[in-house]
């Protein structure tokens, strides 16, 4: 299913569902013992370890919109970043090598399929809150501070760096 997020998911099988009884596939979509966990996931391009340089050793030249938005949601610590070398080196020509997969997925329960009906918004706060929800954008700035990947590169496949108010 092309949605956007786990949460995506569920509003997304609803709508294409088909003619016919909407309240049936509706019932049937939002049944935790039939839809027990949704995913949703994104390819981000892994950087070269090899010639990777920190973040500390461009702060002067990076965008501080950037840099506040890392601030912001990593904390001050951000000395495990790193950005990729657009030249490359001999391993990786272009400073990256390969992808890596940033995820979220939803092991669903009956609760959660009732908020979904009513309002993500709902919904997305329990999952968050109650079942230890991790969003894709957590997981991506997982492996950006750990050097995985270029924060810019998260950007580009996602959007600006942020986390939910709820996480």
């Amino acid at each position: 299913v092309h949605a956007t997020s786990a949460i995506g998911i569920i509003k997304r099988l609803i709508t294409v569902s088909g003619e016919g009884d909407g309240n049936l596939a509706k019932d049937l979509i939002c049944d935790a013992n039939i839809v027990s966990s949704l995913m949703a996931q994104r390819l981000v391009k892994k950087i070269c370890p090899h010639c990777s340089h920190s973040l500390e050793s461009h702060l002067p030249t990076l965008e501080s919109k950037l840099v506040g938005r890392l601030i912001e949601t990593l904390g001050e610590d951000l000395s495990g970043v790193r950005l990729k070398n657009e030249n490359g080196c001999s391993r990786c020509h272009r400073g990256n090598i390969g992808r890596t997969v940033v995820a979220e997925i939803i092991n669903t329960d009956q609760k959660f399929m009732a908020l979904i009906t009513r309002s993500n918004f709902e919904a997305e706060t329990y999952w968050l809150e109650a079942l230890n929800g991790m969003p894709m954008m957590a997981h991506g700035l997982l492996k950006v501070k750990r050097g995985l990947i270029d924060p810019y590169d998260l950007e580009d496949e996602l959007e600006f760096i942020q986390l939910p108010k709820a996480f």
